[in-house]
């Protein structure tokens, strides 16, 4: 329970920073494939889906203020949900902590896959064109796929692939459930 309210946490005092600096040196296009992929996932709908696109908008003034040093602050300090990830599947798999030196890469390394498909949310719910059913199965399998890998990058290979399968079917299922 204190993991899960931890990894809440961290998910909107570090994920939501990051989404706006990406969104404030993305194209056009990758900021409307992020809205419409957080729409997807989140549901965001009306005025909340608006206020979204706007935000991302008004991103361009953001960028001339933040910088180079702004965007390396902001993705240190998103390592934070990464971070927390990691202590929650060490717990359940009661491991001792990962050496810094050997877990900080990894922590970066997940973010970028996890931002990447999150930018494809919206196209692969949508069964790129096949429909619905496709994308919910398409939605289900890259889901698990991403939390195997997931668990397998952030706890360093110390548990076997095969292992980690039970956990993410259920924590990929149940993520495209709950979205």
């Amino acid at each position: 329970m204190e993991g899960s309210v931890r990894l809440a946490a961290q998910a909107f005092l570090t994920v939501l920073p990051l989404l706006m600096t990406v969104a404030a040196f993305a194209p056009r296009g990758v900021q409307d494939l992020l809205v419409d992929s957080l729409r997807a996932v989140l549901g965001a709908r009306g005025d909340t889906l608006e206020e979204v696109r706007r935000a991302f908008a008004a991103t361009g003034p953001t960028r001339d203020s933040v910088g180079a040093v702004g965007v390396v602050v902001t993705l240190v300090s998103a390592t934070a949900f990464s971070r927390a990830l990691q202590a929650v599947c060490e717990r359940c798999w009661h491991l001792p902590r990962a050496p810094l030196g050997a877990a900080v890469w990894r922590w970066l390394l997940w973010l970028v896959v996890w931002l990447a498909v999150l930018l494809v949310q919206a196209p692969l719910r949508g069964g790129f064109g096949s429909g619905a059913v496709t994308g919910l199965v398409l939605s289900v399998l890259s889901a698990a796929l991403l939390w195997w890998w997931t668990q397998h990058l952030l706890l360093g290979g110390r548990i076997g692939w095969r292992n980690l399968v039970p956990g993410a079917l259920l924590a990929g299922t149940g993520t495209v459930v709950l979205s």
